[in-house]
């Protein structure tokens, strides 16, 4: 049964309240992962566990080292920081342990509309509705100003997940049937395969400017969401390189502070947005970021010239 509410963030606090009043105490969230939804869950009383993620997405033996935990948030279409999809075996094993300590998934559903390498791989809900809360919003794939997030709960939870916490804010009934509306006629199809295309074009646009203008940096993540990874050459200062493009009228992230704890180790990463980039200035951005991060990288690294067009 789905519930509707004012984007995942307040999607995630009710489920949250819901958690917490039936006795959870501790939820396993993904390390690196959303600071948004892990702020949502502390700030609804829940402890939380870092578990380790890799190329292959969450690693689900972590949670043999914490059986304490019964409930754990992942991103399985998509994870949010390395834009991986949770991998056929995990997904099975993260059900089995499910099955086998009477847990609970809370499943992101984060930027799963842009898959662009293949079909997206199917929620996990479908298989296990009544251990799995699916959570997504219209933030990305629409506008953060639509305001149209949900929970489709197991049936069981659907009153604590509805009524657990009070609600101070709700889409407004206009945003609600305008957006009905908008799938109900087919306009929302349209409107995300359009997008799809235009998406998959920008970003081999930015990954080939990138491979030509730091072509030492390795480029990670797969062919979807609507940001990459950018690994920085050994000896680089992210944080000055973060306020140098702040400077140059350019917003970054750095993936290693999406870190609920700190890895050992984990190399400079940044995480390049493109879904509001102008398909014109892709190659001067790169170009100007390339620059940046010469400019502050212990050593040398060969500075590539812009191609001429």
């Amino acid at each position: 049964t789905t519930s509707i509410f004012a984007g995942a963030g307040q999607g995630m606090s009710q489920i949250s309240h819901a958690l917490l009043a039936s006795g959870q105490r501790l939820l396993g969230m993904e390390n690196p992962g959303s600071p948004r939804l892990w702020q949502a869950a502390q700030d609804a009383g829940l402890g939380l566990v870092a578990l380790p993620v890799d190329d292959s997405g969450l690693v689900v033996e972590a949670l043999a080292d914490h059986p304490e935990v019964r409930a754990v948030c992942v991103g399985a279409a998509r994870q949010v920081a390395l834009g991986v999809p949770l991998a056929p075996p995990r997904r099975a094993a993260l059900l089995d342990w499910a099955r086998e300590h009477d847990g609970l998934i809370i499943e992101d559903d984060y930027d799963a509309e842009f898959t662009f390498d293949g079909p997206a791989l199917p929620t996990v809900q479908g298989s296990e509705p009544g251990r799995v809360f699916l959570l997504g919003s219209m933030s990305k794939t629409l506008s953060p100003t639509v305001s149209v997030g949900w929970v489709v709960a197991p049936r069981r939870w659907v009153p604590a997940v509805r009524t657990e916490y009070e609600i101070l804010a709700m889409p407004t009934s206009l945003n609600q049937l305008a957006l009905a509306h908008f799938m109900e006629s087919g306009a929302y199809d349209r409107y995300l395969r359009g997008s799809r295309q235009r998406l998959r074009a920008r970003r081999a646009a930015l990954a080939e400017a990138l491979s030509h203008r730091l072509p030492q940096c390795r480029l990670g993540g797969r062919a979807s969401g609507l940001d990459l990874i950018l690994e920085l050459p050994p000896g680089s200062d992210a944080d000055v390189i973060l306020a140098e493009a702040v400077r140059r009228d350019m917003e970054l992230c750095d993936l290693n502070g999406l870190f609920l704890e700190p890895v050992p180790g984990s190399p400079p990463r940044l995480l390049l947005g493109y879904g509001n980039l102008n398909d014109s200035v892709i190659d001067e951005a790169v170009g100007i970021l390339a620059d940046i991060i010469v400019s502050h990288t212990a050593g040398d690294l060969p500075s590539v010239p812009a191609r001429s067009r």
